[in-house]
């Protein structure tokens, strides 16, 4: 799977219409990505299991089984914390966030600089709430 940026590269570089056309059809494999599916992948990639998500996440049992099944959105403080609990890389959070239509981590805010970091050395949940809160902001449990 292509990143925004490989995408972006891509686009930058199409001369023609016919070239447009090509790029616009590769597409389709991305129009149906879904937040679940794409989550589930990489939580089996990384080798964690739900129940290890659940008892690592930080959130609670039913709401976190809901959101891994489908039938609740998380909300982004969420969504990090599922990222933190199967060891996502930074790219792939990323990427899980804008599925879901919450934002990326934005490196010039100090909280998402200090989630960025979390990510980028594998913090479990609690290691970044305990640095989120030596430094004065919200923890991901607010």
């Amino acid at each position: 799977m292509k990143t925004t940026n490989d995408l972006m590269n891509v686009l930058n570089n199409i001369d023609d219409k016919e070239g447009l056309n090509e790029y616009l059809n590769g597409l389709e494999k991305y129009k149906d990505l879904d937040a679940i599916k794409y989550y589930d992948t990489l939580r089996k990639e990384h080798g964690v299991s739900k129940s290890d998500v659940v008892k690592s996440s930080g959130i609670s049992r039913t709401y976190c089984y809901q959101i891994l099944n489908g039938t609740r959105k998380p909300g982004r403080n969420n969504a990090i914390s599922l990222c933190l609990a199967s060891h996502l890389t930074l790219v792939e959070s990323l990427r899980y966030l804008e599925i879901l239509q919450l934002g990326i981590l934005y490196p010039k805010d100090i909280r998402d600089s200090l989630i960025i970091y979390a990510i980028n050395r594998q913090y479990s949940v609690q290691q970044t709430n305990e640095l989120l809160y030596s430094k004065n902001e919200a923890t991901l449990d607010d």
